[in-house]
């Protein structure tokens, strides 16, 4: 028995590394910027420290685009019903969004130009993958730009990621180029970002979440664990859902 115990924390230990110098926390706040009114809770965030000239944190997250209110109960995996938002037609329920700051520490002098980020989105809600990918802080993209003293809702949108550390966005599900079908019943979305360095490199940073919309069937080709999880997070999203805040935008 404790031969086999050995074994198992030996195969654990070589396909789980751990490092030092990342974390990954889950249900977290950050440094938000791009809205007041939105909660600054539920990111699913990588926070890099390499070494003094490197502090990097990438988040993302699901929220419901009319409420804010962010269903995740179970790591990076989120929960939206199906359907319309009442707020916009051919939007969907869910917004996602994201977060980058390459200077979380304060201390390094990085701005938005000193990495290469990668934002790739599966637009496909089945087992087929079928990726969009583009650069998370293009300027035309009307993110909000700030830095790690920069107050909620006092983001700038001046197109200028070179003179910022800290730039955020929100898209919601039916934007180009997403176009989700808004009626979809069953469908899992999943997203991933990364930061490179700027002249070449592998990725210093990664983050990427999940959306489960609407229910699993449990024949489902996402597998037993997707509806394990599905169906906890439906089960605890149902029974919070009463404590959703109705003034949110």
């Amino acid at each position: 028995m404790k031969r086999f115990l050995g074994f198992l924390m030996l195969a654990l230990s070589i396909i789980t590394p751990v490092t030092l110098k990342a974390v990954t926390t889950y249900n977290s706040p950050i440094t938000a910027i791009f809205g007041g009114g939105n909660p600054n809770n539920g990111w699913t965030i990588d926070t890099v420290n390499i070494d003094a000239g490197t502090s990097i944190e990438l988040g993302l997250r699901f929220k419901y685009r009319d409420t804010g209110f962010v269903s995740t109960y179970g790591g990076n995996v989120y929960y939206s019903d199906p359907g319309f938002s009442i707020s916009g037609a051919s939007r969907t329920k869910w917004n996602v969004e994201w977060s980058v700051n390459a200077d979380k520490s304060g201390l390094t002098g990085k701005d938005m130009l000193d990495y290469t980020f990668v934002y790739r989105f599966d637009t496909d809600p089945s087992i087929t993958q079928n990726w969009v990918t583009f650069n998370p802080m293009d300027p035309l993209l009307d993110n909000s730009y700030g830095n790690n003293a920069t107050l909620n809702g006092a983001g700038v949108e001046d197109f200028s990621p070179g003179a910022h550390s800290l730039g955020q966005n929100s898209h919601n599900g039916g934007f180009f180029p997403y176009l989700i079908d808004a009626t979809q019943l069953n469908g899992i979305y999943d997203v991933m970002m990364t930061a490179s360095p700027v002249n070449g490199g592998d990725a210093l940073a990664s983050v990427s979440a999940r959306l489960i919309v609407g229910e699993v069937p449990e024949t489902s080709t996402y597998g037993a664990g997707a509806v394990c999880i599905a169906g906890v997070v439906v089960f605890t999203y149902r029974k919070q859902r009463s404590k959703t805040p109705s003034n949110v935008s």
